[in-house]
């Protein structure tokens, strides 16, 4: 929710104070070819990532390519933990098998998903540690 509020607030500013968030586009003489494309609201996100590398280091300079970088990087981290999720919680919420187990007592829902509900020695655990080494490959 607070990212929203922000998300929003940063739309709406952009729009009514160009000379703070979109100068490039403002002043002439620092105009560039990326600059000149003008989007709507949310347009530009996609348009973030329609150009390479070269291009935005040569009109914006080597911070904007590290950042957009970065932003690459979360979003492929992101994607590969929410395919992680897929398996990981079915593995979880069905991984305490014996009824003696301290994980039958878990009082909060939310827990039985993780891998609290693993009993001890369960081979279950090895789909964390799978999903361990596919985040940490992805991220290399």
């Amino acid at each position: 929710a607070v990212f929203g509020c922000c998300f929003v607030a940063f739309l709406v500013l952009r729009k009514h104070f160009p000379m703070i968030f979109t100068f490039n586009s403002v002043v002439k003489e620092h105009r560039t070819e990326i600059s000149k494309d003008v989007h709507g609201y949310v347009k530009w996100i996609s348009k973030v990532f329609t150009y390479s590398d070269d291009q935005i280091f040569e009109n914006c300079g080597m911070s904007a390519v590290i950042y957009i970088r970065f932003l690459r990087m979360g979003m492929k981290i992101a994607c590969v933990g929410i395919f992680n999720s897929i398996f990981l919680i079915p593995v979880s919420v069905y991984g305490c098998k014996d009824k003696t187990d301290a994980c039958n007592s878990l009082a909060d829902k939310l827990n039985e998903a993780s891998v609290g509900n693993i009993s001890a020695g369960n081979p279950s655990l090895l789909a964390t540690v799978f999903a361990a080494y596919v985040i940490f490959g992805s991220a290399i």
